[in-house]
């Protein structure tokens, strides 16, 4: 977080932030959705493909709107996410074809399905001034499990992702150079829920979580 003006003013020379009548800092509030033996977790962290992840997701100050989303990685390190508009009148989120779809390649259904783990956080979002990449700053993470433990989520940090076919280097180089920051896989769902239940397999995510809460 100390960082962070910093790296905004170097990324303002090649970005524009999305703003919402002047917010630059919008809020987010995900649900997870997951086997009682947490199928979808144990993917991610075996790192198989074909793996999907499965939330609703609001929108709170952004666009105030509600999606029933389904994430895909696919060979080759492509992910493919699909989504519906929901509304609080919704009552059966999970019946749509899509969720059933990508459910039946694991044999299940959305009565296999419990909602995991919760996620807020705040995020400040910029599109490429030339439209070729997005990146997200995400921070001010927090997560709340089913039995509604909560846990702040490495609150001294920030999460930057950009959102690309290919890294740019010079992000990468400024990074390392300037800051010795450098790049690692991270995943709010996994991690959130490895902080939460202990009895979970963490080996994917040891270097994160030990560096953080050793």
């Amino acid at each position: 977080m100390e960082t962070l003006p910093e790296i905004i003013k170097f990324l303002k020379k090649d970005f524009l932030a999305i703003t919402d009548k002047s917010n630059y800092i919008h809020k987010y509030l995900t649900f997870y959705y997951d086997t009682p033996d947490y199928k979808f977790f144990h993917l991610h962290r075996q790192g198989k493909y074909n793996r999907i992840k499965i939330r609703i997701r609001e929108y709170q100050t952004l666009m105030c709107n509600s999606f029933i989303e389904c994430k895909r990685k696919i060979k080759g390190k492509k992910t493919k996410k699909y989504r519906v508009k929901i509304t609080n009148q919704d009552k059966d989120v999970l019946n749509q074809n899509f969720i059933k779809k990508n459910l039946a390649r694991h044999n299940l259904t959305k009565d296999n399905l419990k909602n995991t783990l919760q996620i807020g956080y705040s995020r400040i979002f910029l599109l490429a001034k030339d439209f070729s990449k997005r990146l997200s700053l995400d921070f001010n993470l927090k997560a709340r499990n089913e039995k509604n433990e909560k846990i702040n989520i490495m609150p001294k940090h920030v999460i930057l992702e950009i959102k690309a076919k290919t890294v740019p280097k010079k992000i990468i180089t400024y990074l390392k150079r300037e800051h010795k920051i450098r790049q690692s896989g991270f995943s709010k769902y996994c991690i959130g829920l490895c902080l939460l239940n202990k009895e979970l397999k963490s080996n994917k995510w040891k270097q994160v979580l030990k560096y953080h809460y050793a």
